[in-house]
């Protein structure tokens, strides 16, 4: 776990282990995966460049913010609930490494036109539910993504099956 340390309304991440803090300077919370979020949990702000493998955003978070998950170079795939409404502007930059995002919302995530910046787009896998593959391979910056498959099984996996599909 990590803690915040508050200069002027800005918070910053340091290594020192904590548990779940809130400070109500600023509204953030850090939880289990040691990502940082608002204070009622729909917006993830931040998330350390350290994360690698898989994450899984919870359920309930509708926004994924500016540079929430910038550079993190470890990050392979993600798992985006169909609470999430928007992925904002470098959200994803220079995630050079993921390789898929399990997408299980029916409605069209909002997108930025950076918010995968660096991302290979041409080998990332992007699965989506059956009824929505073609609206997300035709929606704004989602058709930049050449691998976008409808794999119902996709969204019945968890982190020890993962494997199995992908």
């Amino acid at each position: 776990m990590t803690i915040l340390k508050f200069k002027k309304e800005k918070a910053a991440i340091t290594n020192k282990p904590v548990a779940n803090f809130t400070s109500h300077i600023s509204n953030f919370i850090i939880t289990h995966n040691e990502a940082l979020y608002n204070s009622d949990h729909k917006t993830i702000i931040h998330s350390p460049k350290t994360v690698t493998g898989h994450f899984d955003v919870p359920q309930g978070v509708e926004l994924i913010g500016i540079e929430a998950f910038a550079g993190c170079k470890g990050l392979l795939s993600i798992t985006i609930p169909d609470s999430v409404h928007k992925i904002s502007m470098l959200a994803f930059a220079d995630c050079e490494n993921l390789q898929q995002i399990i997408l299980k919302s029916t409605n069209i995530i909002e997108l930025s036109e950076d918010s995968f910046r660096g991302v290979d787009k041409t080998k990332c896998l992007i699965y989506v539910p059956l009824q929505v593959q073609n609206e997300f391979i035709k929606a704004n910056y989602w058709m930049e993504f050449k691998n976008i498959v409808a794999a119902k099984e996709a969204f019945e996996l968890n982190s020890e099956n993962r494997k199995q599909v992908i």
